[in-house]
């Protein structure tokens, strides 16, 4: 299964638990047992209009294994979870388009990001460290940094710790 299908997918089958406006993260990919699996965190949120998107801390992850599509599980979860000293339920600050870009060129961006995991994700799988995954990495910090949302980042980092060490060590590497 594609990684654009499984983001898909985690909507899909979360929506039992979590409200559909809460906010779905980028997939971060995760090894368990040299096997791929990517999981999305999901982030309740409130929308207003005059204050924007407020994100609160993740209350919910599901995983699935890439090979297969096979949803591993969807758990409630909490900051301590991921090592992080935050509240559950706590405000983490604003989702926002970044300065200059229009919903289209966001979407567009997301699109791409997700494309570019299929390949950079198998790159980490293999702990590949050839110039066209050291590209793919470049192209993928760069859209992430306009997609993702900074109120997690430290989420990210903390689930996908070996990933993104993984990719950072592959972009400074000569």
């Amino acid at each position: 299964m594609t990684i654009e299908a499984l983001y898909q997918e985690a909507r899909i089958r979360a929506s039992s638990v979590v409200p559909d406006e809460a906010r779905q993260s980028l997939p971060i990919p995760v090894l368990r047992n040299n096997k791929l699996q990517v999981d999305f965190l999901f982030a309740p949120n409130f929308l207003s209009a005059t204050t924007g998107e407020m994100l609160y801390t993740p209350s919910h992850q599901i995983s699935f294994d890439v090979e297969s599509g096979a949803l591993l599980e969807l758990r409630k979860v909490s900051p301590a979870y991921y090592g992080i000293n935050q509240q559950a339920g706590q405000e983490i600050g604003m989702m926002a388009l970044p300065d200059g870009m229009d919903a289209s060129q966001f979407l567009a961006h997301r699109q791409r990001l997700l494309v570019l995991c299929d390949t950079l994700f198998d790159a980490f799988r293999r702990n590949d460290s050839s110039d066209a995954s050291k590209d793919l990495a470049i192209e993928y910090r760069r859209l992430f940094s306009y997609v993702s949302e900074p109120p997690l980042h430290v989420y990210y980092k903390a689930r996908g710790q070996e990933f993104f060490q993984w990719m950072e060590n592959l972009i400074k590497s000569p």
